[in-house]
């Protein structure tokens, strides 16, 4: 979770690259709004880890910015979409950025996502992307900031076959207490496993880096 890029969108690129990783999936991404000096953060973050972008907008803001969730990819976009996901009025809208993707060496689904706060709505939101997932080929991976803690996640993905990456805490970074942001994968023979969570230049959670592995 980038949180706009603060404390300094100029350090956005620079984070993005420092992660030595296939996919990157970033939360709170802003692009040409005035809160970032009208910046285009996730075009910048994009050029800087050397991949594909994948962009799902959730709000158009007054001042013509967009504001979403941003999937960065080293190989192969084949296809992609943004999924809207249920809420209520005057609750900000969520959305997941979905993609069929080539990257180290075999083909994978990725869905990168951002909940509400709202424990209300943040299983309906998580249900209805574990449905949509369904019609999407495996192995499927599920990044993002959730906003649930493992023990609220672990039912619903376990019941639906996803292992998800139990590790280190990651929010806030300043004093990281719970882990809200997660790694699951579903497929034969996959398997994932944190490799760490590192304090980067912008945002305020942790960033949780994995490894996903499948046999086959």
């Amino acid at each position: 979770n980038c949180q706009h890029g603060k404390p300094d969108p100029s350090r956005m690129a620079a984070a993005a690259a420092t992660l030595d990783v296939d996919v990157l999936a970033l939360q709170e991404v802003d692009r040409g709004s005035q809160r970032v000096g009208g910046r285009d953060l996730a075009a910048e973050a994009a050029a800087a880890f050397g991949g594909e972008l994948v962009w799902a907008p959730a709000l158009t803001l007054g001042d013509g910015g967009t504001y979403g969730n941003a999937l960065l990819v080293r190989g192969r976009v084949l296809r992609s979409e943004t999924l809207r996901l249920p809420g209520r009025r005057r609750v900000e809208p969520r959305v997941a950025a979905l993609a069929e993707i080539e990257a180290a060496g075999r083909p994978w689904t990725i869905a990168a996502t951002h909940l509400t706060t709202r424990r209300d709505i943040s299983p309906h939101q998580l249900l209805a992307l574990i449905d949509e997932l369904r019609g999407w080929p495996t192995p499927r991976v599920l990044l993002g900031d959730l906003n649930l803690e493992a023990g609220s996640l672990l039912p619903w993905l376990t019941a639906e076959s996803y292992r998800p990456a139990l590790g280190p805490v990651t929010h806030s970074v300043r004093r990281p207490r719970r882990q809200i942001d997660h790694v699951a994968v579903n497929g034969r023979g996959c398997a994932v496993r944190v490799r760490e969570a590192r304090a980067l230049e912008v945002g305020d959670h942790l960033a949780l880096v994995a490894d996903v592995t499948c046999a086959g």
